[in-house]
Order: structure tokens, then sequence, then C-alpha cells
């Protein structure tokens, strides 16, 4: 692809996904209805290396009466958390930096050592933890990456308590 032609796919992908984060997180569909494929998005500084970089959907996840999107990252395990959605989930506290829960299920796993954990990071500890990580902290365990959300200072906000409830869904296109 021509370099000014991935100049404007950036920059309408960019102006994209600012405007998915400021529109909130859409109704669900119901059942019955066809799904649409999944908004494409990216974002420039990835948290975590290339082998991640690429997105294929967003995901909205919902706390409270708060609703975040999580931006996923273009690898098999995203995929396969995808095909539990709808997902309605119990996290717990640990170490007054994350919220985790064992899944039902195991996912595929391709575990890296981020030596880096950011606010938002959403990770798959193992084959069947789900991560949501509410702070920013060095870290020597390895985790398969899923996904990121921009906000993660209203995420720790929202984090507060013991254990929560946790919605995800595939986010609408608008």
């Amino acid at each position: 692809m021509k370099p000014g032609k991935m100049r404007k796919k950036q920059l309408l992908c960019g102006l994209l996904s600012a405007v998915l984060l400021t529109a909130g997180c859409a109704q669900a569909r119901p059942k019955n209805e066809t799904t649409q494929q999944p908004v494409p998005s990216s974002q420039t500084n990835s948290p975590l290396p290339a082998e991640t970089d690429s997105t294929e959907a967003t995901l909205c996840m919902e706390i409270d009466e708060k609703s975040f999107l999580i931006t996923l990252y273009n690898n098999e395990t995203a995929e396969a958390f995808l095909q539990l959605l709808p997902l309605t989930l119990e996290m717990h506290e640990l170490n007054g930096n994350e919220k985790f829960c064992y899944l039902d299920h195991t996912l595929p796993a391709k575990a890296q050592k981020p030596s880096q954990i950011h606010a938002g990071d959403l990770m798959l500890y193992q084959k069947n933890c789900l991560v949501l990580f509410y702070e920013s902290f060095s870290t020597s365990y390895s985790y398969t990456p899923l996904g990121y959300t921009q906000t993660p200072a209203e995420l720790a906000r929202a984090l507060r308590g013991e254990k929560i409830t946790v919605r995800f869904r595939l986010q609408e296109s608008t």
C-alpha cells in the first residue's frame, strides 16, 4: 500500500476509534439479529509488541452503570474470547492492582512476559483466568494479551471493591 493511502487509513481508523470512545457502548443486539463484522481499529502507541498490534474488534465492558470500550488484539486468544460473548463474570480483587475470574472454558494461550503491565490491560493468565488490570506495574509473570481500554483512570475508579460484576459484549458499529 502506498504511504499516502496508509496514512489516510490510519487517520480514518483513529477518528473512528475516537468517535466510538465518546459515543459509549450501544445497546446489545437481540440474539436473533444478524451480527456484523467487527469494527476495524488501531492504536499507534500499542503497549505490547508488534505480534499483537492489529485489532479486529471492540468490546463493550460494563461495570455497574459505567461502560468501557476494550480494543482487542488480533490474536487467536482474542478470537476465542469473542466466541464466549455475551459474558457476565464476577471478578475478584487480587494484589490491589487487578481483578480476575476463572472462565468455564479454556482458551488458546500464547503467553509472553510483558515485563510491564499497563492499567487497562485485559489479559489471560494460563489458559482460563481472565485478568483486568487497573494499575501499572512491573511483572515477571507470563500472560496472553487480549486487549486494552484507553480509559484506565476511569476503570480504576469503577473497579473498587473486593468483587464486581463485569459484562462483556461485542460493540455494535454505528
